[in-house]
């Protein structure tokens, strides 16, 4: 240190010479004078710290310098003075929120800083004062006001054939779309026929998987919980012309209470958005070859399944001679057994029990299909 400025070493960082330092005597050639900063002339060159200030590292970027937060003494080249602060004039120089408050990250946007609501401590500086901790990331916790609760389900049906042992499997989609986690979510599906009546599925519906890797039961904000669920077409099932699903998901949350959606089938160009049911047709364009009309209302009409899929449809029938009995385009299942004539068969008779034969124009271009069918009376 002799001559002064000679040995231009700085131990600690923190601007000055370990000879100014320890001298106390200004070396001309550095900017900082040991002189102008409080504690004296003299310092310690192994402490970043001495003299205060000096070392302007912020650690925790809560604005205060690590030499005010670690000595609790202002650096009067800086804004803030670590002795305004709740907690004391020391504080931690890794942890933004102490002393708390000084950091104003509010990283959800709510009107609470991160600090507040971590710690459940008020920042005299904001406006908002908190109740108790929350999460920093959810800009509905605490605060509720403008948000709410909801949830979207879909059920989409994979047909994997349309006869008799062929599966349909089924993807059931649940999205929480809303501003709250939502816990106990739950399906009730409801499984029929096309004639609404109540059977089962063959499997499910069970939990698959969450987009963010929550157990079942349980939707984050914006997570989608897949379910999966089969049918083995039966017999049944057949004779019905197809079968319907829809599938109810609800959920709750303690601050919105509970939510509930009626599964979409996801086709958006039926004609039908939301609430719609997922059909499937099966044994299209099957013919019951045996009806009785006799007016009982029970099968008094011969059934073509899925025939209103075919407008420009003409169906003839035939008796055994060979006779046109009865001939309709744009036929929709209305024919009771009566003829609508011919020479030798007269026309409003309703023709005798017995096995006849069928011509079915698709008017489509296809094949006609050719078939029998009895009546029974």
């Amino acid at each position: 240190c002799s001559p002064i400025g000679i040995n231009t070493t700085d131990t600690d960082g923190d601007g000055l010479t370990d000879c100014e330092e320890t001298t106390g005597i200004d070396d001309p050639s550095t900017p900082d004078d040991p002189t102008t900063f409080p504690v004296g002339p003299t310092s310690d060159p192994n402490d970043a710290c001495s003299p205060i200030g000096i070392n302007t590292t912020d650690s925790d970027g809560d604005g205060l310098t690590d030499c005010e937060e670690t000595t609790g003494i202002d650096d009067p080249s800086t804004p803030d003075d670590p002795t305004t602060f709740p907690g004391g004039p020391t504080s931690d120089p890794n942890d933004p929120c102490d002393p708390i408050g000084i950091n104003t990250t509010d990283s959800d946007g709510d009107g609470l800083t991160d600090c507040e609501e971590t710690t459940g401590i008020d920042d005299p500086g904001t406006p908002s004062i908190p109740t108790g901790t929350s999460d920093s990331s959810d800009p509905c916790d605490p605060i509720i006001t403008g948000c709410e609760a909801s949830i979207v389900v879909t059920k989409v049906a994979d047909v994997r054939g349309t006869s008799l042992g062929d599966r349909i499997d089924y993807t059931i989609e649940v999205e929480n779309t809303g501003d709250f986690d939502l816990t106990g979510i739950s399906l009730v599906d409801t499984f029929t026929d096309a004639n609404g009546n109540i059977i089962s599925l063959t499997e499910g519906p069970s939990f698959v998987s969450s987009t963010l890797g929550s157990d079942d039961g349980i939707l984050l904000v914006g997570e989608i919980a897949t379910y999966s669920a089969s049918f083995t077409i039966t017999q049944a099932a057949i004779n019905a012309g197809g079968v319907s699903n829809s599938v109810v998901a609800s959920g709750s949350n303690p601050r919105s209470g509970a939510v509930s959606d009626t599964s979409d089938d996801g086709d958006d160009l039926d004609g039908n958005t939301s609430d719609d049911p997922t059909f499937t047709e099966l044994g299209c364009l099957l013919i019951f070859n045996e009806f009785s009309p006799n007016g009982d209302g029970v099968n008094d009409t011969l059934i073509i399944n899925c025939i209103e899929n075919f407008p420009n449809n003409k169906l003839e029938v035939y008796n055994r001679w060979g006779n046109l009995v009865y001939e309709k385009r744009s036929y929709n299942n209305d024919w009771d057994g009566t003829s609508n004539g011919r020479v030798t068969v007269n026309a409003n008779e309703k023709l005798p029990p017995g096995t006849y034969y069928y011509v079915l124009d698709f008017g489509d271009g296809s094949k006609p299909k050719v078939g029998w069918l009895y009546i029974n009376r």
